[in-house]
């Protein structure tokens, strides 16, 4: 005797299948923003005027282990905030790291510490 399936049967497999699919991408993503808010609260602390900060081009990257660094995640971009002045000094790039909770904002275009730890964190990112 052939085994009979229901079509119900395996419409309920998929959408078991694609329930668990959305809660993991969910999750992931939920992760992700959680590293991002944590990001911009790290930053903001570093900042004159922390209710001036507008960030754009934040993104949580994978980045490669290398020499004593083990791979991990970053959070990077760009936040723009007011000087002592009152003005807006323009795009400041920046990097957070969410394992350690330390991170830097570029201070100078020609830092060559900054530039070499965003190099290595966030690739070609922000």
């Amino acid at each position: 005797m052939t085994p009979v399936f229901r079509a119900s049967s395996f419409m309920a497999l998929g959408r078991a299948s694609a329930c668990l699919l959305l809660a993991t991408v969910v999750a992931g993503c939920a992760a992700e923003a959680g590293m991002e808010l944590d990001a911009e609260a790290a930053v903001r602390a570093q900042l004159r005027d922390l209710d001036s900060a507008r960030f754009s081009s934040v993104q949580v990257v994978d980045f490669p282990s290398s020499d004593n660094v083990p791979a991990g995640k970053a959070v990077c971009g760009q936040v723009n905030a007011k000087n002592g002045f009152g003005g807006y000094v323009g795009d400041r790039r920046f990097y957070y790291l969410p394992d350690s909770r330390l991170g830097a904002v570029e201070s100078e275009p020609d830092d060559r510490y900054f530039n070499r730890d965003h190099a290595l964190y966030c690739g070609a990112q922000g």
